[in-house]
């Protein structure tokens, strides 16, 4: 608007300051992402195992416990509640955090380390700073083992 009404110097002024404010937050948001990793999915890449997997004894977890285990090179935190069993990444999508070492309270795992919520039922975020959903597996109890697979 300053160069249109003949103002060149504060025309090119003003142009070189919002290049340089645009500079910075690029230079910003860079090293928040990719430096420190906010608000980064943890999770994005992790693979569970795409056929039924067994992965602990029905009897080692009893109603109301949970356990971390591995399949497929994945940390999967199983729970049971009520009879069913549910499983998740256990590594927090919002920091990495360990959901195992969290609390589980009215079907949901809260991280130890920043508080995101996440349901067992569809790994949804229920409360923040989380921004990506956990991965969740489908369960099933087959003979006396606790099956995993990924969600198709």
């Amino acid at each position: 608007m300053s160069r249109a009404h003949g103002k060149r110097a504060r025309g090119k002024v003003l142009g070189l300051a919002g290049f340089a404010v645009l500079l910075a937050g690029s230079y910003l948001g860079g090293h928040l992402a990719f430096v420190r990793g906010v608000n980064v999915n943890r999770t994005a890449w992790q693979q569970g195992p795409q056929e039924w997997t067994p992965v602990l004894a029905d009897a080692e977890l009893p109603d109301g416990e949970h356990r971390k285990i591995e399949a497929a090179g994945v940390s999967v935190l199983l729970y049971r509640a009520a009879g069913q069993v549910w499983a998740l990444a256990n590594t927090c999508s919002h920091m990495g955090g360990p959901l195992d070492e969290g609390t589980i309270s009215d079907g949901c795992v809260i991280c130890p380390w920043h508080g995101s919520t996440f349901r067992f039922t569809d790994g949804a975020v229920v409360r923040g700073p989380a921004s990506s959903p956990q991965p969740y597996y489908e369960t099933r109890v087959s003979g006396e083992h606790i099956e995993i697979r990924a969600v198709a």
